[in-house]
Formats: structure tokens, C-alpha cells, sequence
């Protein structure tokens, strides 16, 4: 009876401390750490390039990755783009050692990549939202209105606009609250880094 109590109580405080875990939102450091092992993957995707093997960061910072978590016209499922990291840093022991060296393990940056990428997202999708809702009213009012438009069209046409708002509500709220507070914190400085790594993409 005692011996399972306590593989009960055990299991319980598992249990607990995998939820706390699974709860501990990201910090201006681990973000930090983050942008400083990507600065650190770019140079080192350069180095190789210069060198004839060729630009490896094209499958870690291209924007191919991300083209194609939005093709459906849905909102992005970055676990997908996870499994892309974690693949890639699985092909590339190099790069794997990056980023050990700035505390991560492959499926901790991984993870971090993506949950940095979905708040960013969110609040950029947040802050823009009365904008977003008031041009899609707008949209949909001069559907409704348009006499030209055949009615098999119109509802067609609607029911993208209405696709499109859920990608958008899909997008605002996709994130973790509790990753939000870091990421706001260094939205600045991420949208510095973004446009200092990718000059010219969209993020």
C-alpha cells in the first residue's frame, strides 16, 4: 500500500512539474540567446557558401519554410516548421554545435524558433486588427452591394473573406500568452534583427 502511494505521489509531482514546465513562458534572455545563435548560424551559412559548399542557411532562414505554411491559404502550422528545424540541425552537426554553445538543445531551439515566430505574428496581427476588421467590413459591404457580381460568386467570394478573417483570429491568438510578455518586450529589437539577417523579407 505504501510503495504505491508513493509511486502515486511521484507520479503526481511529475505530472506537476512537466505542467510548470510546459507553462514557463519565454524570456528576454532566451530570446537573446536566440538572435545571437541565428547571427552566429547566418555567419557561419556564409562562411560555407564563400567557401563553394554551398548557402546552408537557406534551409534555416530562407523564406521558402515559410511560403509554405501559408500555400493553403490557412493560417501557418508551425509545428511543421519545427519538424523542419529539427530535421535540418539533425543533417548539420555544425550548426547543432551553434547552437549548444548558446544553451539550446536542437528541439529546444527549434521549439523557441517557432514559439518567437507565432508571438511575433500575434502581436503584429493584434496591433493591426481594427485596421484588418474595418478593410474587410468594407470588402464585404461592396460584395453585398455590387450588383454586378452573379449570386453563386458573391457567396463565394464571401465565404473566402470569411476563410480569411478566421486565418486572421487564428493568427492573433495562435501564441502563447504566456510568451507574449518577452516578445513584446524585444519586438523592436527582433524587427531590427529581422530586417539586419533577411534584408528585404517580410516577416
Amino acid at each position: 500500500m505504501k510503495s504505491r502511494m508513493l509511486r502515486l505521489t511521484v507520479l503526481l509531482l511529475a505530472l506537476l512539474a512537466f505542467s510548470h514546465a510546459q507553462a514557463e513562458g519565454l524570456t528576454e534572455a532566451t530570446i537573446d540567446r536566440w538572435m545571437d545563435s541565428m547571427t552566429e548560424l547566418q555567419t557561419w551559412s556564409d562562411r560555407l557558401e564563400a567557401e563553394g559548399r554551398g548557402p546552408a542557411h537557406e534551409d534555416l532562414l530562407d523564406d521558402d519554410l515559410f511560403e509554405e505554411l501559408f500555400q493553403r491559404g490557412e493560417a501557418p502550422d508551425f509545428s511543421r516548421l519545427e519538424d523542419a528545424y529539427l530535421r535540418i540541425l539533425g543533417e548539420h552537426d555544425e550548426a547543432s554545435d551553434i547552437i549548444s554553445a548558446h544553451g539550446f538543445s536542437d528541439q529546444e531551439w527549434a521549439s523557441t524558433s517557432t514559439r518567437i515566430f507565432q508571438a511575433l505574428m500575434a502581436l503584429e496581427t493584434r496591433a493591426a486588427r481594427t485596421e484588418i476588421d474595418s478593410e474587410m467590413a468594407e470588402a464585404m459591404r461592396e460584395i453585398e452591394n455590387d450588383p454586378n457580381i452573379p449570386p453563386q460568386y458573391r457567396e463565394m467570394m464571401q465565404e473566402q473573406m470569411r476563410q480569411t478573417m478566421g486565418m486572421v483570429d487564428q493568427m492573433a491568438e495562435g501564441a502563447r500568452e504566456e510568451d507574449l510578455p518577452a516578445v513584446q518586450a524585444k519586438q523592436e529589437a527582433l524587427r531590427d534583427f529581422f530586417d539586419a539577417e533577411l534584408p528585404g523579407e517580410d516577416y
